[in-house]
């Protein structure tokens, strides 16, 4: 559908005129994740009024395999440059660690994340040898976290979760 839209307003002008003439605004979230051929068409909508909006974050580029181009986002001169550094979500000490890690990242638009939530718990980073080894930490962690003398709140398995990376790890 992307590659049919680009060849339409590409190559028919009448169609690009009428969507460019509804468009007063164009607003791409997720900017960060757009493939050139993404980039051409909101351009190409923008085009008649020149009010795009764009809203990314280049340290949360996870579609380079799909076509997405970071350069471009990194590279676009906006007319005005808002940075939203405050984090309304983490503590100070997860913000801490990601900013001490997306800091080595080379393509960039420097920003220091914040909040005002406080320090929150320490991180605990286990790096197993293998899925059976994580799973054995994780399993031990639950079992530790459950026993009632240890969590004032219960103790109860409903107060545990666990994210996973990939769906073959359970």
């Amino acid at each position: 559908l992307i590659y049919f839209t680009g060849y339409i307003l590409e190559n028919y002008p009448e169609v690009k005129d009428k969507w460019q003439s509804k468009m007063n605004y164009v607003m791409v979230d997720e900017v960060q994740d757009c493939s050139s051929l993404d980039w051409a068409i909101f351009e190409t909508l923008s085009g008649k009024f020149g009010n795009l909006f764009i809203v990314g974050d280049p340290d949360q580029n996870i579609y380079e395999w799909r076509g997405a181009k970071l350069e471009t986002f990194v590279d676009y001169k906006p007319e005005t440059d808002i940075i939203l550094n405050q984090n309304y979500r983490s503590t100070s000490t997860i913000l801490d660690a990601a900013n001490s890690i997306i800091d080595y990242n080379k393509i960039r638009i420097k920003k220091d994340l914040y909040t005002k939530s406080g320090k929150g718990d320490t991180i605990t980073h286990f790096h197993g040898k293998d899925e059976r080894e994580e799973a054995e930490w994780i399993s031990n962690q639950i079992k530790k976290l459950t026993k009632p003398k240890l969590l004032s709140k219960g103790g109860k398995y409903s107060d545990c979760a666990i994210l996973l990376r990939s769906s073959y790890l359970t």
